[in-house]
């Protein structure tokens, strides 16, 4: 059966396997230095100590740098576990959660800033694999939320801080575990075990990627982005109650949180084949180029490729004023003075690190960023 796993450690982790994965009848876990057998130790933590008494896992075997972990005998549930490791008088501290998953179905996730291209590449998605999906999702945010109030309530919590409650004995990890496991049978209940799409745009989606990649180890994320000028225009045609201001911070904030969680993922999973990004623009002049290179990294055939080219090629969504390959300058996209000054200290840095230009050029060099 297969399982999905993530580590959280105490302050730096002991070991240099990755902290986000899938596995089946064994977890092997490679540690960063040699430890002998007197220096690990595995406590269950979802099982109850107070009552029980301390709860030690023996299936775990150590050979040279690595630890492994026999789940075969294991209940189809959440486990939840404690790995302690001396290193040469360091102590390490490290918690393991396994979450069963049966039927593991192949998610894409398609995330951006909203007017960033995320309908079209999401509809593009489904004619790949012929799969209908909402329009919008927004249901791992709901989970991200809850996750950030159950580990809020075992903090602050009155009860989760008096000794001897259940909750007081319940980790945080454990409750995530359980909340990732119900937002994966969640998808899996609408969307079936084999092919889940969520097209879900906004800061909130992209802050709950990480809880998603939890529930969807094997998820393939489809980032799309627009350059500030044009996005905010378009976002303040479509959107004209929002003010420029919080316009202009959200592109900016979506731009940087992307830029972390790039980074941050790739490193808990130790791989980078997980993410692509397509460029509105791009997408707009290079239609055939952008829609192949989305194809390879979908893994889907010529056909599937074709129906994507012609899906936005014939049935893209009306546009909000404009084309997304009309290009302007900050001097002449209409906005006054203190709106272009307001956007130049706002999102200059985060125009500059996707190498944006501010003129007509779109970007500040010929090469495509």
């Amino acid at each position: 059966m297969n399982w999905t796993y993530f580590l959280e450690h105490q302050k730096q982790s002991p070991f240099s396997s990755a902290d986000i994965g899938i596995c089946q009848s064994s977890l092997v876990l490679n540690i960063n230095e040699l430890v002998d057998s007197e220096s690990v130790k595995l406590t269950f933590l979802s099982h109850s100590a107070f009552l029980n008494g301390e709860q030690i896992f023996s299936e775990w075997d150590i050979n040279e740098k690595q630890l492994s972990l026999s789940t075969g005998e294991l209940e189809p549930v959440v486990h939840v576990l404690e790995i302690t490791v001396n290193v040469e008088h360091k102590v390490y501290k490290s918690r393991l959660a396994l979450v069963p998953a049966p039927e593991l179905a192949q998610s894409y996730i398609v995330i951006g800033s909203p007017r960033s291209g995320t309908t079209v590449v999401g509809n593009m998605v489904q004619q790949a694999f012929r799969k209908k999906a909402h329009g919008e999702a927004h249901i791992a945010e709901l989970f991200s939320q809850l996750v950030n109030q159950s580990e809020e309530y075992l903090e602050k919590g009155l009860a989760a801080n008096n000794k001897g409650t259940l909750v007081w004995e319940v980790p945080s990890i454990f409750l995530k575990a359980q909340l990732v496991k119900q937002l994966r049978e969640t998808y899996s209940t609408y969307y079936g075990n084999e092919i889940i799409v969520d097209k879900t745009p906004g800061l909130p989606m992209l802050r709950a990627l990480p809880l998603v990649m939890l529930a969807f180890p094997n998820a393939k994320v489809v980032y799309c982005q627009r350059r500030g000028i044009e996005n905010i225009s378009s976002r303040l045609r479509k959107f004209p109650k929002a003010k420029f201001e919080a316009h202009c911070k959200q592109w900016a904030q979506t731009v940087q949180v992307w830029q972390r969680l790039k980074k941050q993922l790739s490193n808990q999973t130790l791989r980078d084949d997980w993410w692509i990004e397509v460029e509105q623009y791009e997408l707009a002049t290079s239609p055939q180029k952008v829609t192949k290179e989305l194809g390879r990294f979908l893994n889907v055939n010529e056909r599937a490729i074709t129906r994507m080219f012609e899906y936005q090629e014939k049935k893209s969504p009306q546009i909000t004023g404009g084309k997304p390959s009309d290009v302007s300058s900050l001097d002449t996209v209409g906005w006054t003075k203190e709106q272009q000054k307001y956007f130049t200290e706002v999102c200059g840095e985060a125009m500059r690190l996707q190498g944006y230009s501010f003129d007509e050029q779109y970007y500040t060099t010929s090469e495509i960023n």
